[in-house]
């Protein structure tokens, strides 16, 4: 079986996040961490792996406006020993101009948070 090595360092962050899919299904859930190319969360319910999910970032800001990323489900699974909650991991999509900027303040937020003493 082959290891999976991460490319980018993750950083704890407990900030709450808000996601919307395609077919207009929407949510809340916290997120676990954070690195430059994606970021795990802690949800309410399952998210199939694939699709693409449009994520708020109430508070962090980037250019003036509440962070908003797009990012692809890659694998989303239940909580041991509490089945009702899905730990989920998700892949940016780098598919607009502001995305790096965007997931970089996200990153930054985290590093601040973690330096700070403070879970998010």
């Amino acid at each position: 079986m082959a290891h999976e090595q991460r490319v980018f360092t993750r950083v704890p962050f407990g900030q709450a996040v808000r996601w919307q899919d395609a077919n207009g299904h929407d949510g809340t859930g916290i997120l676990n961490n954070v690195s430059r190319s994606g970021f795990s969360v802690l949800l309410k319910q399952y998210l199939r792996p694939g699709p693409a999910i449009l994520f708020t970032f109430d508070d962090v800001r980037y250019a003036d406006h509440s962070v908003e990323l797009a990012a692809v489900t890659m694998w989303c699974k239940p909580v041991p020993n509490d089945p009702e909650r899905f730990n989920a991991g998700f892949l940016v999509v780098h598919g607009e101009p502001q995305t790096l900027g965007a997931i970089s303040e996200v990153f930054y937020a985290a590093l601040a948070a973690n330096a700070a003493g403070q879970p998010g």
